[in-house]
């Protein structure tokens, strides 16, 4: 099975990075803003979680450039000539921005109203919610997500998050 290996790395500074090692040994790399949570840890975990092969991450290990999986998992479109099938793309879109969302507000959203927003989500991209995602399996994968949150955002400048894709392996 194909393994990617996956550095969160804090910088210190006004932008953190992603580096991103395939099994062949390409590599890509990308910024984000330091702010907030880290959007593409929150994917890694979905999708490791969920068994979202052709998420994110997925479409990052089989070649895919970040910049246009990323446009396309905003876009909502379920088809793409460059990337095939989307659906998994778009589930863990739907589940990663109400987790992301659900942590932003203030009090936080309960667990079912972040899996109804991503329900919502995923029926204005013509697709289903990831299977036997559930309001007690939701509230699991949240769980996880803001743990590994809080162990990217304990990290000092120059530390990494290291992570494999899948984990499961």
């Amino acid at each position: 099975m194909r393994v990617l290996e996956i550095a969160f790395v804090c910088t210190g500074e006004s932008h953190d990075r992603i580096q991103a090692r395939r099994e062949d040994g390409s590599e890509a790399a990308w910024r984000w803003g330091a702010g907030g949570p880290p959007h593409d840890l929150v994917h890694w975990v979905v999708e490791d979680e969920l068994g979202l092969a052709r998420g994110f991450w997925g479409l990052v290990d089989a070649g895919a450039d970040f910049g246009f999986v990323n446009a396309s998992g905003h876009s909502g479109e379920r088809e793409s000539a460059e990337l095939g099938d989307a659906t998994e793309l778009m589930q863990a879109e739907a589940v990663v921005n109400s987790i992301q969302q659900g942590m932003a507000m203030d009090p936080p959203w309960s667990d079912l109203e972040c899996l109804r927003w991503s329900a919502t989500w995923c029926e204005q991209a013509r697709t289903e919610l990831p299977a036997g995602l559930d309001v007690c399996r939701y509230g699991e994968l949240r769980a996880t997500a803001e743990d590994w949150v809080a162990r990217y955002r304990a990290l000092s400048p120059r530390e990494a998050l290291h992570v494999t894709f899948p984990s499961h392996v």
